[in-house]
């Protein structure tokens, strides 16, 4: 049986702000907080270091912590051009408590709110950090996670939520995760996309669970732009006498199709369950990695150096196509025996210089041992920073 979480994300853009100005110079995004753990482990208290919040992260009674707020309660406001008029693309509660709602001119909030600290909006960042989210939950909890809108994701939790302990047990990870990071989330799980978009958006509950084969009397009591039909549908289904989904639900099909078009139609569908909705998920990038195989195990420190520099321009010109540089190199070198032996580094900036990589990891050749022989050597980028094409400069002599 297919279930599918959404995600909703009320407050995203206000919330990234929040998050700028108590962490300067962080990303600003649960990306840089959430540490990555395996489904349904949970994390150990000492290895070596104590992880602040791991333990917090995986019991049940502990109250939900969250960064540090505005104590000021200003109204805040980020703003979008739309043509020749400047509207308002999100608001904080303490703006929308007034009646301030995305939009609405700028002009008018100011004039009928005082005192409001407007910024501008920043959607194609506030996009990217939502699809790190997606990656990071694709990652983490569902390997089918899809952006819902800008607000929010879908996931589809078929065969990942008895990893962590049931469906309820998963929604309320999710949401403390989200909550230590300092964003306000809701979360509902049906049978269908639909369902489960329309009831975390709807519905008044920050965690709501459809009962299988249910979401029809579910979403009876909700109004219909919930169905994600456009505006003008939804209106027109209004003034009709048609504000609710179950009063959609009973009208008969062809009426509906003629005077409202094919797509009220498929989106009620999809919501019942009566059509399909596939998600379009996002795909986590690919580790770059550069690895060699040995038909006879390898022993010396000659042949380990001889081999890095093999590895290492392959490594280099992979980077290079994805325009990264390195900030963290692993070697593994996987003994006969099965004991891996590693030699990590880290830079202080981004580097895919084939030449400085490799002399730094022939100073660390002594610290391999290489027992009977290794049959692996693997160079594996942990960490990479965006890296533009650098500049030849030539030196003459005078």
């Amino acid at each position: 049986m297919k279930r599918v979480a959404a995600l909703f994300l009320p407050q995203w853009p206000i919330e990234r702000l929040w998050r700028a100005e108590a962490h300067p110079g962080a990303r600003p995004d649960p990306a840089s907080v959430i540490p990555p753990a395996s489904a349904g482990r949970k994390p150990a208290r000492h290895q070596g270091h104590w992880r602040p919040g791991a333990r917090w992260a995986g019991d049940e009674g502990v109250a939900v912590r969250t960064l540090p707020r505005h104590e000021d309660r200003t109204p805040r406001l980020t703003s979008i051009r739309n043509g020749s008029r400047i509207e308002i693309a999100a608001a904080c509660p303490h703006a929308q408590a007034p009646g301030l709602r995305p939009g609405m001119a700028v002009t008018q909030a100011r004039a009928q709110v005082r005192g409001l600290d407007i910024r501008p909006a920043d959607l194609e960042e506030d996009m990217a950090a939502l699809r790190r989210l997606a990656i990071l939950a694709a990652r983490r909890w569902s390997p089918v996670t899809a952006l819902s809108d800008c607000d929010g994701l879908c996931l589809d939790i078929s065969g990942t939520a008895h990893l962590f302990g049931g469906e309820e047990a998963m929604a309320r990870r999710i949401i403390r995760l989200l909550a230590r990071a300092g964003f306000t989330a809701q979360i509902a799980i049906a049978d269908t996309a639909g369902a489960a978009w329309a009831l975390a958006r709807y519905a008044a509950h920050p965690i709501l669970l459809c009962p299988p084969a249910k979401q029809a009397e579910a979403l009876a009591d909700l109004p219909t732009p919930a169905l994600r039909i456009d505006a003008a549908a939804a209106e027109l289904l209004e003034r009709l006498g048609n504000s609710r989904i179950g009063q959609l639900a009973e009208l008969q099909r062809a009426p509906l199709v003629r005077r409202f078009g094919a797509t009220a139609v498929l989106r009620l569908d999809q919501a019942l369950g009566r059509m399909p909705e596939p998600l379009d998920p996002v795909i986590p990038p690919e580790a770059i990695i550069a690895r060699q195989r040995f038909a006879e195990p390898v022993a010396t420190a000659e042949a380990i150096a001889h081999w890095l520099g093999v590895l290492t321009p392959r490594l280099t010109t992979a980077l290079e196509a994805e325009g990264l540089g390195v900030r963290a190199l692993e070697c593994i070198a996987d003994r006969v025996d099965g004991v891996p032996q590693r030699i990590r580094i880290s830079l202080a900036r981004p580097s895919r210089d084939p030449a400085h990589l490799l002399r730094l990891l022939k100073r660390r050749i002594e610290d391999v041992e290489p027992g009977y022989g290794i049959d692996t050597i693997a160079l594996l980028v942990r960490r990479a920073a965006p890296l533009g094409p650098q500049p030849v400069v030539e030196r003459l002599d005078e």
